[in-house]
């Protein structure tokens, strides 16, 4: 089987594991929804960076489900961007292994490390937006 449909089925099948389980873990424990959707979301952008040739639609991904997630949750949103941010590198890592392309480390896996400033530029966004809405509409 090669290693590129290996990759989308195991991933596929996995972004739906960790959607049920999210929706499992939301149901008992509402307070858990931040990291659930950071799980989730940081899968799901993975799994499209492994099938993009470009960065542009990831990095998209993580700025917005980051600024998302930072502006529901507001408190520790630094937690949740590193757990949506962390998914890009493991997964490119993982992908440079299974496939054997060691000269890829560094440009691909070491700088998929980047993927960590538009998720935390977006949860610190959400931040920022919701505290200045709730400062606006606050009685005086």
């Amino acid at each position: 089987m090669p290693v590129k449909l290996l990759f989308t089925i195991v991933g596929f099948n996995g972004l739906a594991l960790v959607f049920l389980a999210g929706v499992v873990v939301v149901y008992f424990r509402p307070s858990q929804f931040g990291l659930m959707t950071s799980l989730f979301l940081g899968w799901l952008t993975a799994f499209v960076n492994l099938n993009s040739s470009e960065p542009q639609f990831p990095v998209l991904l993580l700025l917005s489900f980051g600024f998302f997630v930072g502006f529901v949750v507001r408190e520790k949103v630094w937690k949740f961007a590193l757990v949506l941010g962390m998914f890009v590198p493991v997964s490119q890592f993982v992908w440079l292994g299974a496939t054997h392309q060691f000269s890829l480390f560094l440009p691909d896996g070491v700088g998929s490390i980047i993927a960590f400033i538009p998720s935390f530029g977006g949860a610190y966004l959400g931040k920022y937006v919701a505290h200045s809405q709730s400062v606006k509409h606050a009685p005086i």
